[in-house]
């Protein structure tokens, strides 16, 4: 049977995960042997991360977490240890940083300082040692720096890729959100120039204010520094932003970008278009097949 004849007899559903293994397959030709590193894999959004990469083949995944119980549980791990790719540490402390990070090829950080706020956004506390410049800085260049200096020789100093989840309104010196959030944009601002000053590779994602919901289904928008089409709203699904986090890891497309990413209402927008999209307008790279 052609194959089009065989996909009329499937259901909706059994159609999807045909296409999805597809689609991972495609990725896999691109990803072949790689190891990507997700900290904060515990998180909302790196759960997502994480678990897009251990499926596709041909791609190890690493996790770095705080709490072992908490990533049995998210990240459905058996032993949870560095035999599964589990590590556990803390990006306020270097030294458990090393063994992570030792011959991975991209990392994805999906880490931030996490406020606790009594009136919504507004009158907000951090746990001591973890404030937006312990996390959002300091930990941010921790987290350089031991990929940098990782001694492992299979994977070359230029070939080292840094994926950032940053956010938008960095531009903004002393904004409502960053003064509510004791500076943690500023913060993020500095880790930004950070590590793009390194020498590392490097792709920056500033997604907006981040909502729950299936991945695929909005319009995705780009801008820089801050500026947006006319239209564009001010929040984005995490599941599409771990979509684009994933595909920055993986392919070569995302070089070098930096840029702000929110959803709206319109025709669902494909990651390949999204990084597309953000790249400068003197930015005219080749670009490769993504999702």
């Amino acid at each position: 049977l052609k194959l089009s004849d065989r996909l009329s007899r499937l259901s909706t559903s059994q159609v999807v995960s045909v296409m999805r293994a597809a689609i991972l397959g495609l990725f896999a030709s691109s990803a072949a042997g790689m190891t990507v590193l997700v900290t904060g894999a515990t998180g909302q959004t790196g759960q997502i991360v994480y678990n897009e990469l251990k499926a596709m083949p041909n791609v190890t995944v690493r996790g770095l977490v705080r709490n072992v119980t908490k990533a049995r549980e998210l990240l459905k791990c058996d032993k949870c240890d560095q035999s599964e790719g589990i590590y556990v540490g803390d990006v306020t402390e270097p030294g458990t940083l090393e063994a992570p990070v030792h011959g991975v090829d991209s990392m994805v950080i999906a880490v931030g300082a996490t406020p606790h706020c009594k009136l919504g956004f507004f009158d907000c506390t951090f746990a001591k040692g973890a404030g937006p410049k312990d996390i959002n800085f300091v930990g941010m260049k921790n987290q350089f720096e031991a990929l940098a200096k990782d001694d492992n020789p299979s994977v070359p100093f230029t070939d080292r890729r840094v994926v950032l989840m940053s956010s938008f309104e960095t531009t903004q010196p002393d904004s409502v959100f960053d003064l509510a959030w004791k500076h943690s944009l500023f913060y993020l601002a500095q880790a930004e120039a950070s590590l793009m000053a390194s020498g590392l590779e490097f792709a920056i994602v500033q997604s907006g204010g981040l909502e729950d919901g299936p991945a695929g289904k909005m319009e995705l928008v780009v801008g820089h520094d801050d500026v947006l089409p006319k239209g564009a709203g001010h929040s984005v699904r995490r599941s599409d932003v771990a979509r684009v986090l994933v595909e920055a890891a993986v392919g070569k497309e995302a070089a070098g970008l930096r840029f702000d990413l929110v959803g709206k209402k319109g025709t669902p927008t494909s990651s390949k278009d999204v990084l597309k999209a953000a790249r400068l307008p003197w930015d005219t790279r080749a670009g490769a097949t993504l999702i």
